[in-house]
């Protein structure tokens, strides 16, 4: 309830003021699934976060005290009413739509992308957003990997890795696969890509969930089911606690950083 009143004081109060200082800026964070409507275990996902960061976990009492998490479970509903697999009503694939969506074609797209730029361009607001993770599903690949943005700068490569890395302690197979850092133009128009490219200093990703099973160089293992998938989720929540109790990020005290699982 703070933190919603945080949020909806600050969306009231247009007056123009001084900039917070970065210290009274609570670090926001941006989840979204299922713009690919046949991508199923995204929504799996997204349960086992949602069941995680309602609970009363220590871990999870403590990143809903010291960061906002917004999740979006479905970006494409009209897709998933359909029964389509990677389009909307219109035949449109909305993970193309992020660099210039349209409200008649892409409403859901334009929402969340305002939304978020709204976040990160008021210095002003007491939330400042600092990753944004697009959870997908991955109908060839084994495990579970991110897509993360190839920084311009090399000197950045380790602050872009860094949640990918802490992921993996959390998720085993998405420490086996490791990040792929991509700049493909195929993939102009992303919700990573785009993001990334209009939401400076803002962490963007592309969450990959495989289809199939988890795999060790030629050696799968069993096929993943439902519940697989949330507890993938819980383990998100597992390691944005840990990103964000971190001396790089620190945000939370050390005994609630040191709580047990």
């Amino acid at each position: 309830p703070a933190n919603l009143a945080l949020d909806e004081a600050a969306q009231r109060q247009r007056a123009p003021r001084a900039p917070l200082p970065v210290e009274q800026r609570r670090n926001l964070v941006f989840v979204t699934s299922r713009v690919h409507p046949g991508e199923t275990p995204a929504s799996f996902l997204m349960h086992g976060l949602l069941l995680f960061l309602t609970s009363n976990h220590a871990r999870a009492q403590a990143l809903r005290q010291a960061v906002v998490v917004k999740a979006v479970p479905m970006l494409n509903p009209d897709g998933v009413f359909l029964g389509n697999y990677r389009c909307n009503a219109l035949g449109l694939d909305l993970n193309r739509q992020w660099d210039a969506p349209q409200p008649w074609a892409s409403p859901t797209i334009l929402a969340v992308r305002e939304l978020a730029r709204a976040y990160n361009t008021d210095p002003n607001h007491p939330l400042a957003l600092h990753l944004f993770i697009d959870v997908h599903a991955h109908s060839i690949c084994m495990n579970c990997f991110v897509f993360a943005n190839a920084p311009d700068d090399p000197r950045s490569l380790e602050s872009v890795a860094a949640f990918p890395r802490v992921l993996g302690n959390h998720l085993h197979d998405c420490a086996q696969s490791g990040p792929k850092f991509c700049k493909d133009p195929a993939k102009q128009g992303t919700g990573r890509q785009a993001l990334g490219e209009v939401l400076p200093g803002v962490h963007s990703y592309t969450l990959e969930l495989s289809f199939f099973c988890a795999a060790q160089g030629n050696v799968r293992g069993e096929a993943y089911s439902p519940q697989s998938y949330t507890d993938m989720g819980v383990g998100l929540g597992m390691a944005l606690h840990e990103y964000f109790s971190s001396p790089r990020n620190d945000t939370l005290t050390a005994p609630q950083a040191a709580a047990t699982p």
